[in-house]
């Protein structure tokens, strides 16, 4: 009812701001509202799409969880349990960072399972099968989250950058001279950068864990290479495992450059626009 509720009031917000703009016309600033209640609508739909999914995420999650609660992963997999409830207590509101910890704590004990095996010489080739299997199943499992996860997340990576750009450009169109004010500017635009880079660091740590391994597979002596090794090297080498926005980008380290790349060429794009304009605007006063 609480959902239902507040997806109803953002509706309203929205349908309001709406015939503001209809009223008023239709500019960059004056749409800041709009865009910001159709993302909030968007959003709820998709959360509410997301909970119909709910029970089959879960029993796919325990499936694979099972796996790495038990030898030679449980020491890992205990401690990973009590990192999450901690979080959880702590920030309830980050609820979705649990999750990832889930994911990245799993292939970084796999890694800690390769470092304290024994001597390489004395590892079968069935160990190398089992492990490059939890691997690919660890795989799967993302690939699944993601297939459930990518729109929404598309979604925020998009409205994330879109109010960074907003802000930027609010900074040339206002010229704040209170303090209030600039600490308000300045606030907000922190605060917009700091949540989609938290953001982005988080769910790229699931990339990175995914190639921890490599630091072992690299040092095993070439005299004990096998078949299965060599397999399990090649897929930690070559897949790209992280989550997506709709397969459009990976959210990996990379994509904060290539975000923090688009918001400088806007800001450049603006600033020469608004010093056209000023430039414009002297001509005109100053034939």
């Amino acid at each position: 009812m609480y959902a239902v509720a507040v997806s109803t009031f953002a509706f309203i917000e929205w349908f309001l701001s709406a015939y503001r703009i209809h009223a008023i016309g239709f500019s960059l600033g004056n749409a800041e509202a709009l865009a910001f209640y159709t993302i909030t609508m968007v959003g709820h739909f998709f959360f509410f799409n997301l909970a119909t999914r709910w029970p089959k995420i879960v029993r796919c999650w325990d499936k694979v969880e099972k796996i790495f609660l038990s030898n030679p992963y449980q020491p890992y997999g205990r401690r990973l349990d009590t990192r999450v409830r901690i979080v959880c207590c702590s920030w309830i509101a980050l609820g979705m960072i649990e999750y990832s910890l889930y994911l990245c704590v799993a292939f970084i004990g796999i890694y800690y399972t390769l470092e304290i095996c024994p001597d390489s010489s004395a590892i079968p080739e069935s160990f190398w099968v089992e492990i490059r299997s939890h691997y690919l199943i660890l795989n799967e499992l993302i690939l699944f989250i993601d297939d459930q996860l990518s729109q929404i997340i598309l979604l925020s990576c998009a409205s994330n950058l879109y109010f960074i750009c907003l802000q930027l450009y609010n900074s040339f169109k206002n010229n704040y001279t209170d303090l209030l004010s600039t600490f308000y500017f300045w606030f907000s635009l922190l605060f917009v950068i700091g949540r989609a880079s938290c953001a982005i660091l988080c769910a790229a740590s699931i990339h990175a864990a995914s190639k921890t391994p490599l630091k072992i597979l690299r040092n095993v002596p070439t005299k004990y290479w096998n078949l299965e090794l060599g397999r399990f090297t090649y897929s930690v080498t070559k897949d790209t495992i992280a989550l997506t926005g709709k397969k459009f980008f990976f959210l990996t380290k990379g994509l904060l450059l290539v975000m923090a790349g688009s918001v400088v060429t806007y800001e450049l794009v603006v600033l020469d626009q608004v010093h056209d304009g000023s430039g414009s605007s002297e001509n005109d006063t100053h034939p």
